[in-house]
């Protein structure tokens, strides 16, 4: 590697965020953590939407993304609340665009993999090897600005400060988050 490639920050592969985020999603459903009411990933209820021959799998990943999404705006209604599906980082859009992607073939490596969760504790587990692939943290991610969110560096370390705060909970959702500042 020559001295260019190890000063440019890291990158945030939209796929590594795609599964992270579909991972919280799924750990967060009713069936699992019970975070949120949706049941779009659990396998026992698979069937309920095999009316969507292609694209049931999917349908049921736009729900848990859905119902995530919603959760996180209503427990932090504060515009200034950076988590992992706020609008002011990527992962959200990446996320969706992979799911209208899909709606072509239906078939997801990804989605077949998450509808295999059946226990909380599996779930976990997973998501902390998908987490380690990003690397350690740093040092805690406090607050971050507007300028902030568009270097890679800092919005890799965004990525695995909130991931990681999903890994410690046990029980009710505490969502991770920082301060957006000016």
């Amino acid at each position: 590697m020559d001295t260019a490639e190890s000063i440019q920050p890291p990158v945030v592969e939209s796929t590594a965020a795609v599964r992270l985020v579909l991972g919280v999603a799924r750990l967060g459903e009713g069936d699992l953590a019970r975070w949120w009411s949706s049941q779009g990933l659990n396998p026992a209820v698979r069937f309920a939407l095999a009316g969507f021959r292609r694209t049931g799998a999917v349908v049921g990943a736009e729900l848990a993304l859905l119902s995530a999404a919603r959760r996180h705006h209503q427990i932090l209604p504060r515009p200034n609340a950076v988590h992992m599906f706020s609008p002011h980082v990527p992962f959200i859009g990446w996320t969706r665009a992979y799911l209208a992607e899909l709606k072509s073939d239906g078939r997801s490596e990804l989605l077949e993999e998450l509808h295999t969760w059946t226990s909380r504790k599996l779930a976990t587990d997973t998501l902390r090897a998908w987490r380690a692939a990003l690397g350690p943290l740093e040092q805690p991610v406090e607050t971050v600005t507007r300028d902030g969110l568009a270097d890679p560096s800092i919005t890799i370390s965004l990525l695995r400060h909130v991931v990681d705060g999903y890994l410690t909970q046990s029980g009710e959702l505490s969502v991770p988050y920082v301060n957006l500042v000016s």
